[in-house]
């Protein structure tokens, strides 16, 4: 930045600078300096230099000035508020929806700064109390294969410790073995069946030889040409990358792996056919099998074999004490054999599918003898099953023949005392102790979590509906046609978000977090200039529930892009109502007539008019004569007047020939019912002058009427095409000074 550095900003400093010349830029600097993120900064140097990121500013309120240099800042100053685009994409919207993150990013800006640190705090007991759960469920899982059926976590380890545990079992061993026989059977289970998975060989060879009818001849040969040329798993590797590279019909196509222009490429357009949706689908469903396949035949499968064997073994010899077993379990050996073989015969050529998806794939016929001779032992299992059968109904015949007696005090009093045993075992007792204390500590976080949010739900209570009553006092100053309604707080598993609608005409909107194809939402109903009226409207209350606002610079960086002249005009108003209430407040616009109307009624010695200009090498700042900007034609005819009455400078020819057109501008304004859009000042408003000149309804006195009629006799001539020239030429200064008071008395104010 060159000499333009130096410039002062005011109570209100208002920027204009065209598009690309550095308002955006201006603002991220203010942003970094209010948050203290250099990468703010950085992501906004220039392409075509080396240099690092240089920023000076200078503060009322420091001896020194703030620079940043070396990505570090030397203070921050946090009491800066800004309006732009970034602050409606982290809080209000992105394009036409309202997503989760800028709900959650509305709900502190509505808390305000110091409330989001209640809300942090609240936020770290929250984690606190999530961190506490994860490590209870990380004990849990180590404990629970420790605990016998029927106790829960918390008695296991709330269980007291007895010295004498090992006699105890043993005597309650005893006195549980002296009860009938009738107890043990009523209690022992029921053989199970074994179902045995197929492969399911048809859809297997139904999906290898699945393709897509979709891609043209000329798509499948370029890229297959392409394939070839690469070594290893080059089909699945630009699969992925595709998931990088531009969408069709993206004007700026840059390559994802080398930045070069993709738009006059043919090959990335037979990436697109290729790796189509349903090229994705059809992949992701060989993924699905082969993951399927893997769960239901992996080493997983072998030990619930092996399971279920020796459950059935177990169970066989349990029973054979009351009944005449026959059953002829399977050989779960010979059957996890003949998985494997057939599983790693089927997994390479399913890999092969997966890397070459649109390539038809045959089973061979080792493997699908593999796979066949594997699901042999269905049938197999069929005869087992029945056998199960049979002896499962000899079972219910015997309980049903048996009168149960009763042992559960018994039995409760032994897993109780055997529970105990494993509680207190070393390792075990370890665990428990940790558990307990673990549970007690969460107790108290969720006790501090639980009265933090009751403290801020009581706060929201308060603010939320104050604010939304401020948004619409804002949204009624901008003559907006619609209000919010149901400003609300919301609770989520990831913190706090918000939730509201709008009420246009009769009807109410709830702005949800997805665009509706089929109802009205807030990309249908909200034109773009309402979004951005609505965004204002939120930052415009948020500045008003500031407490220090009178230490607060406010920053607006272009609010009126998408607005109308009536809503340019009101926007101004709201940002001119706080000046003087701010301790400064910064406007940037290309607009000038926006900038020229906020600066309007406040005093010129409080106004920092700056332009930013265009240099060799990027922007400078210098100063900008907004007076001269702000002028009308009245305005400047006023100030041209009055320079001629001071300095006698000026074309006087001009002078003479403009006095009518002041006057009539004039008149105009103040009598707009007797001077009609069509109407002339010399005719028809001077005879309905003189026809009211003794009526109540006066327009003008008989004095102030022959003054205006001299002053018009005087510019006759100049108004009504060229004068004579001995009348231009020797214009008496006397005579034209005396006519140009006579116009000024006439306009004052």
């Amino acid at each position: 930045m060159g000499s333009g550095g130096k410039l002062s900003f005011g109570k209100l400093t208002l920027i204009y600078a065209g598009n690309g010349r550095g308002k955006t830029t201006l603002t991220a600097v203010l942003r970094s300096l209010a948050t203290n993120s250099p990468k703010v900064i950085a992501q906004r140097k220039r392409f075509d230099t080396s240099e690092e990121p240089y920023a000076l500013i200078a503060t009322s309120d420091s001896k020194k000035p703030i620079k940043f240099k070396n990505n570090i800042w030397s203070m921050t100053n946090s009491n800066i508020m800004i309006f732009d685009d970034t602050f409606i994409e982290e809080n209000v919207y992105s394009g036409l929806t309202i997503s989760p993150h800028q709900r959650q990013g509305l709900h502190d800006v509505i808390l305000g700064a110091e409330a989001v640190q209640f809300k942090n705090k609240l936020d770290q007991e929250i984690e606190v109390v999530k961190d506490y759960t994860k490590e209870i469920t990380t004990l849990r899982k180590a404990l629970e294969p420790n605990i016998p059926d029927g106790l829960s976590l918390d008695r296991f380890c709330s269980l007291v410790h007895t010295d004498d545990i090992d006699q105890e079992i043993i005597l309650a061993e005893q006195n549980l073995k002296a009860a009938s026989a009738s107890q043990i059977i009523s209690e022992l289970p029921q053989f199970q069946t074994i179902e045995l998975p197929k492969f399911g060989l048809v859809s297997i060879e139904a999906l290898l030889n699945e393709s897509l009818d979709t891609l043209s001849v000329e798509a499948v040969q370029r890229v297959e040409q392409h394939f070839a040329t690469l070594a290893g798993d080059g089909e699945r590797w630009i699969a992925e990358g595709m998931s990088y590279a531009p969408k069709a019909g993206d004007s700026n196509c840059p390559c994802p792996f080398c930045g070069q222009d993709l738009s006059g490429s043919t090959l990335i357009e037979h990436y697109r056919s290729y790796f189509s949706k349903s090229y994705s689908k059809l992949r992701d469903r060989i993924v699905s099998l082969q993951d399927s396949l893997e769960r239901t035949f992996g080493p997983e499968f072998d030990a619930q074999m092996q399971r279920k064997l020796r459950d059935t073994l177990d169970l066989q010899r349990r029973w054979s004490k009351f009944l005449s077993i026959e059953l002829d379990p399977p050989n779960a050996d010979l059957i996890f054999e003949d998985c494997k073989l057939a599983l790693n015969g089927i997994q390479p050529i399913l890999k092969a599918k997966q890397a070459s998806p649109l390539e038809s794939i045959s089973i061979t016929e080792r493997d699908r003898e593999a796979i066949t001779n594997f699901e042999k032992h269905v049938e197999s299992l069929e005869i087992f099953n029945n056998q199960v059968i049979s002896v499962n109904c000899q079972i219910e015949s015997l309980k049903a023949s048996i009168a149960s007696s009763s042992v559960e005090d018994l039995t409760r009093k032994l897993n109780l005392l055997n529970a105990t045993k494993i509680r207190y075992q070393p390792q075990i007792a370890k665990l428990c102790s940790k558990y307990l204390k673990m549970n007690e500590e969460k107790s108290k976080a969720e006790q501090r979590r639980d009265t933090l949010r009751s403290q801020l739900e009581k706060y929201r209570d308060e603010i939320f509906p104050r604010f939304g009553n401020k948004v619409n006092a804002v949204l009624n100053r901008l003559g907006a046609e619609y209000v919010i309604q149901k400003l609300q707080p919301v609770n989520l598993g990831t913190g706090s978000s918000s939730t509201y609608g709008a009420k246009i005409g009769d009807t109410t909107i709830n702005f949800s977090a997805k665009k509706s194809e089929s109802k009205p939402s807030f990309g249908t109903v909200l034109s773009a200039g309402d979004r951005t009226t609505l965004a204002f409207a939120f930052f415009v209350a948020s500045v008003d529930e500031i407490a220090s606002l009178e230490n607060t610079t406010v920053v607006f960086d272009d609010p009126v892009s998408s607005l109308d002249a009536g809503r340019n005009l009101r926007t101004a108003q709201e940002i001119r109502g706080l000046v003087g209430r701010a301790n400064q407040v910064i406007v940037l616009s290309h607009n000038k007539e926006f900038l020229c109307n906020t600066a309007r009624h406040i005093d010129k010695s409080e106004i920092a008019p700056v332009r930013i200009k265009r240099i060799e090498n990027g922007s400078d700042l210098e100063g900008w004569n907004l007076t001269k900007e702000s002028l009308t034609e009245h305005d400047a005819r006023d100030h041209m007047f009055r320079q001629y009455l001071k300095d006698g400078t000026g074309d006087k020819v001009l002078i003479a020939k403009s006095l009518r057109n002041h006057l009539e501008s004039y008149f105009r304004v103040t009598c707009p019912q007797h001077l009609r859009p069509n109407g002339s000042l010399g005719g028809d408003f001077l005879k309905r002058c003189r026809c009211l000149a003794d009526g109540d309804d006066q327009i003008l006195a008989t004095d102030r009427l022959a003054e205006l009629q001299n002053i018009l006799d005087f510019g006759h001539p100049f108004h009504h095409g060229t004068p004579p020239s001995w009348k231009s030429q020797s214009i008496d200064d006397d005579e034209l000074r005396t006519f140009v008071e006579m116009t000024l008395r006439f306009t004052a104010p």
